[in-house]
């Protein structure tokens, strides 16, 4: 209940109040203003330091651009309440309800990470990072079923190829996972229908490079890096490809660990917090506790082997896990939680599995619980969250549009003026 308040909220807000997420308005809002104009994505003469708005992967940002076109600016943000969230908890669910014993634990494992300080606080913005993991989720879904059908292998296709065209981190995500359906998916087909399983894995590779591929063919046609505007330098591998800035920027464990576990500060904070975005419940609590959980799981696969009751939800979960956890080393930015929801869904896995051993079975939901009960404290501490705060918002909604685009609203990074001159070149 709570978590489908905060989308109808957000979307509210959304409609009302100005954009103030700071890469939004460095490229992703900007990525929608200069399509409309263009009527597509060409390429646009910027100073180098907002070489994002041409290089950038911009799946997500055309979602915004179809809002904006059969409406108007005012639901640019929407996507991410109405699209983004739903789909983040249903591909959660999907794939936790094969390994938990009630329906209770896998709703609240899909709540919890959705209200998951770095999740909840990107509704009523344009930031991306919510489709990417919804994304990351369904194409794990459809490459990990307990038994891969040819219609699993073009979802797989299509789930994979949107991740890809989300971000530059989903394609290298996109190419692991799809390691792990390509061999499932002809080793379930190929004996039964040799053919048809050879049609569905080239069609399902054409769909996936075909969503995925344009940004990055555009990107080394024109600057002869395929991740433009990030430079990559792999000396060992002769990789030199320029760029406007470098992506890894890393902090030392202890220094990371520091600031994840110290006591969060009541105040105000933006869609990309940095410090206190993984919450309360998922460090403290199940971090320890999928720890745990991980040789418990291993345990129940080395048993199975040698006796005839093949554990298959330990097997799935394995199957499902290790492709997160591949994930991990390419993270640029581990202290980032928005970066890595994949990962605080992996951990959710493990926790949510632990419901089918008797000895912890009410474990599994208290976890859940205290992990949905901390966010939504920490949506207290965080106000104004979404940068408007409540009575702002009933402000807002009785001013006209024009009054609305050049509200200083709390939060806001720009004085009126400049707010409304903006808002009029876009």
């Amino acid at each position: 209940v709570f978590a489908m308040l905060t989308m109808l909220w957000t979307t509210w807000l959304s409609y009302l109040a100005p954009n103030t997420s700071w890469d939004g308005i460095w490229y992703h809002d900007t990525i929608v203003g200069w399509s409309i104009q263009n009527h597509g994505f060409s390429t646009v003469l910027m100073p180098f330091t907002l070489e994002n708005v041409n290089g950038v992967p911009r799946l997500c940002e055309t979602m915004s651009l179809w809002f904006v076109l059969f409406t108007d600016r005012r639901l640019i943000e929407a996507p991410n309440s109405v699209i983004a969230a739903p789909m983040l908890m249903l591909g959660f669910y999907c794939i936790a309800r094969r390994h938990t014993r009630t329906l209770t634990g896998a709703t609240g494992w899909a709540a919890a990470l959705y209200l998951m300080p770095a999740s909840l606080l990107q509704m009523r913005s344009t930031y991306v990072d919510v489709y990417v993991a919804a994304f990351f989720l369904a194409g794990l879904h459809y490459s990990t079923r307990p038994e891969m059908r040819l219609r699993d292998g073009w979802m797989a296709g299509l789930c994979l190829g949107m991740l890809g065209a989300s971000k530059a981190l989903g394609l290298p995500w996109m190419c692991i996972i799809g390691a792990v359906a390509l061999p499932r998916l002809l080793w379930n087909n190929a004996w039964r229908t040799p053919f048809r399983t050879i049609g569905t894995t080239l069609g399902s590779l054409v769909i996936a490079g075909g969503f995925a591929a344009p940004s990055y063919v555009r990107n080394w046609r024109t600057n002869h890096n395929p991740f433009w505007p990030v430079m990559i330098s792999l000396p060992k591998l002769g990789i030199n490809w320029p760029g406007n800035f470098d992506p890894v920027i890393e902090r030392p464990l202890q220094l990371m660990l520091a600031d994840m576990l110290a006591v969060p500060v009541p105040g105000r904070d933006f869609h990309d917090p940095r410090v206190w975005g993984y919450g309360l419940g998922f460090p403290f609590f199940v971090l320890p506790w999928a720890l745990l959980m991980a040789p418990v799981v291993i345990v129940c696969i080395a048993r199975s082997l040698f006796t005839k009751s093949f554990d298959r939800v330990a097997w799935n979960l394995l199957l499902v896990v290790l492709p997160i956890a591949a994930t991990w080393p390419l993270a640029p930015q581990k202290w980032f939680a928005r970066y890595n929801l994949q990962i605080v869904a992996g951990l959710a896995f493990l926790a949510s599995w632990s419901s089918t051993r008797t000895w912890v079975r009410r474990a599994s939901e208290g976890l859940a619980a205290i992990c949905i009960g901390t966010s939504i404290i920490m949506v207290y501490w965080a106000d104004p969250g979404w940068s408007v705060d409540i009575p702002t918002a009933f402000t807002l909604a009785k001013m006209s549009p024009l009054e609305r685009a050049s509200f200083e609203a709390a939060g806001y990074v720009f004085e009126s003026k400049t707010a409304a001159a903006r808002e009029e070149e876009l």
